[in-house]
C-alpha cells in the first residue's frame, strides 16, 4: 500500500478511490435502486427480494441488449465492408449509417442509459408488482 502511495501520491490515489466508488455505485444501481423502492417506501412491496432480483436482471439485460444491438450492426458492417456483394451492402446501408452514429455516442451515453433503464424498469415494475404477485405469476400461488 505504501508503495502505491509513493508511486502515485495521495491526491491521485484518492482520485482512484473516488472513481472506483462511483463505478461501484453506477454498476450496482439496479440492485440498490430497486431495493430502495422495495423496502424504504411506505407501501412496501410483497416479495421484495424477488422484486430486487427481477428488476435488476431486467435493467442489466435491457442495457446490454441496447448496447449489443448497436455494436453488432457496426461490427457486421465493418466485417462485410470489403467482402460482401454490393447488393448486400446496399440492403444494410440505412441501418449502418444510424448505427455508426450511435456507436460513436455509445460509450459516453452508457452511464445515463443504464441509470435511465434502471429508473424506468423499477418504476414500471413496481406499479404492476402487486398484480403480478396476486395472480400467482411468480410462485404459482395467490398472495392474500
Amino acid at each position: 500500500m505504501t508503495q502505491f502511495l509513493q508511486l502515485f501520491g495521495s491526491r491521485l490515489s484518492m482520485m482512484f478511490a473516488a472513481i472506483a466508488l462511483l463505478y461501484l455505485l453506477w454498476s450496482t444501481a439496479p440492485l440498490w435502486w430497486s431495493a430502495r423502492r422495495a423496502f424504504l417506501r411506505a407501501d412496501r412491496l410483497v416479495h421484495p427480494w424477488s422484486f430486487i432480483l427481477i428488476a435488476g436482471m431486467l435493467a442489466y439485460g435491457s442495457t446490454a441488449l441496447a448496447a449489443m444491438g448497436v455494436t453488432s450492426v457496426v461490427g457486421m458492417s465493418r466485417l462485410l465492408d470489403g467482402a460482401a456483394h454490393p447488393w448486400l451492402l446496399s440492403a444494410i446501408a440505412p441501418g449502418t449509417w444510424l448505427a455508426m452514429r450511435l456507436d460513436s455516442w455509445l460509450p459516453p451515453a452508457l452511464l445515463p442509459l443504464h441509470l435511465l433503464m434502471t429508473w424506468f424498469i423499477t418504476r414500471q415494475l413496481s406499479d404492476h408488482w402487486r398484480g403480478l404477485c396476486t395472480r400467482g405469476a411468480l410462485f404459482g400461488r395467490t398472495v392474500r
